[in-house]
């Protein structure tokens, strides 16, 4: 009788926990295999790590150089602020007072706690005719006396009744009409009230903008009388103003040696402030152009320090980089020599 084999259940174990040990190891290995990256991928992840690190660092690097360029700049401002009270106070010793007054107006304008510059400003004022210093420019002082004309002919009195209310335009209209009709008239007397016309005519020009004007009023008011200090100090911002305007976009280093002048005894004549800002720009701009990125660097920081703006912000990243590719290759050069 043929007997039925047995099965040997430790041998199905073996061979099923075998069989389990089996699949579970390609499964591993298969997990493993899938979470193994290709060589491409690789390299593109190292790349894109690469390229995002140089963006930290360069965004880094020039953090500390617009830090590093604006602190360079407010040192030399301060420098520039202890040169004008240094140059005040000689002026003052000079006897130079509305010199000295102008100086400590653009130190106080921009620092006004600065130490002891209000104090010599009031020394140096206390020199100055204060009705002069602080004429409003729309009702000049009269430099003249009023002069009596009473025996003269219609023409005249029109001339006194002009001057008396200060219409100036119609008061030099009318001595030039008075010149042309042979007319027998006190020189001296005419020529005084023509002064004061066209010196009062001249600054309200320039203040108004008619620039050229009022340079021109002001100059035939010289040649009668000597200008007053009032009188010189605008012509003296008019000259250095219309100067920038003549030379705008035809040399920029003119136009912006002129209007930092300008501003620095008087930054609120009429619109220096942003003209020069502009120049300054515009200057930058061409030495960009051409490469000259350092210069250009000290352009764009020179308009930083007036005014922070959007179109500046390119613009200066662009030329400290390229200013510190221009050093880095000096550098490099002469340690080759």
């Amino acid at each position: 009788m043929n007997k039925i084999p047995r099965t040997n259940l430790s041998d199905i174990y073996s061979e099923r926990e075998h069989t389990v040990q089996t699949k579970s190891t390609r499964s591993k290995n298969s997990f493993i295999q899938s979470l193994t990256v290709s060589p491409f991928a690789t390299g593109l992840v190292v790349i894109i790590f690469v390229f995002v690190g140089f963006l930290v660092i360069g965004y880094i690097g020039y953090t500390v150089g617009i830090d590093n360029t604006r602190s360079i700049s407010a040192t030399a401002e301060m420098r520039e602020l202890d040169l004008q009270v240094a140059l005040a106070n000689k002026d003052v010793d000079n006897g130079n007072y509305m010199l000295a007054l102008e100086r400590l107006e653009y130190v106080l304008n921009v620092s006004p706690n600065y130490p002891g510059a209000q104090k010599l400003f009031v020394d140096a004022r206390s020199h100055v005719d204060v009705d002069l210093y602080d004429k409003d420019i729309d009702e000049p002082a009269e430099v003249f006396s009023y002069i009596d004309v009473s025996n003269s002919g219609e023409l005249i009195e029109n001339i006194r009744l002009n001057y008396k209310n200060k219409i100036w335009q119609d008061v030099i209209i009318d001595i030039e009409h008075l010149k042309l009709t042979g007319e027998d008239f006190d020189q001296d007397e005419i020529n005084s009230i023509l002064f004061v016309a066209l010196r009062n005519r001249g600054i309200q020009s320039i203040e108004s903008g008619d620039i050229e004007l009022g340079l021109t009023d002001l100059e035939h008011a010289e040649q009668i009388v000597a200008l007053d200090s009032v009188a010189e100090q605008r012509r003296r911002w008019a000259s250095l103003y219309l100067y920038g305007a003549t030379f705008w976009d035809i040399n920029w280093k003119i136009v912006v040696d002129n209007l930092y002048i300008l501003y620095q005894i008087a930054p609120n004549f009429r619109d220096t402030e942003i003209k020069l800002w502009q120049a300054y720009m515009e200057y930058g701009s061409e030495f960009l152009g051409v490469e000259e990125y350092c210069d250009a660097k000290d352009q764009f920081v020179f308009a930083d320090n007036l005014r922070n703006d959007a179109s500046l912000t390119n613009k200066l990243k662009q030329a400290i980089e390229g200013c510190d590719l221009e050093l880095g290759n000096s550098t490099n050069g002469t340690q080759t020599e």
